[in-house]
């Protein structure tokens, strides 16, 4: 039996493929989704500059237990790139977690303050 998670994993990796990720202007907002976009992103990952989807995903539900409903892919004003993740708690709670896209490293705390 498959586990929840890594069915959920496959569903947003396929979609943000096939949407492609929400870029940033350089500070932390997001520009849409183009096929350029998508293009960059599968440029990141296969050059080694982004950790796969998987990974990052597996690094957040370790930490924050809970359904993942939105990831996007932002570039932040130091050029950095971060997955952004919401994750829906068992409690009905909305977390969003900052993930460095180049280690999956966690950047700030379940509760919105930084590590």
């Amino acid at each position: 039996m498959r586990h929840p998670t890594h069915t959920l994993a496959g569903i947003l990796l396929a979609a943000i493929l096939a949407a492609g990720p929400a870029m940033a202007d350089g500070h932390g907002h997001g520009l849409g989704g183009s096929d350029d976009d998508h293009d960059l992103a599968r440029e990141l990952y296969e050059h080694g500059d982004i950790k796969p989807l998987t990974a990052v995903l597996a690094a957040v539900t370790q930490r924050v237990p809970g359904d993942v409903v939105a990831v996007d892919l932002i570039q932040d004003q130091d050029d950095h790139w971060v997955y952004v993740v919401q994750v829906v708690t068992a409690d009905g709670r909305r977390v969003i977690v900052d993930v460095d896209a180049a280690s999956a490293a966690i950047l700030n705390k379940p509760d919105g303050g930084s590590t």
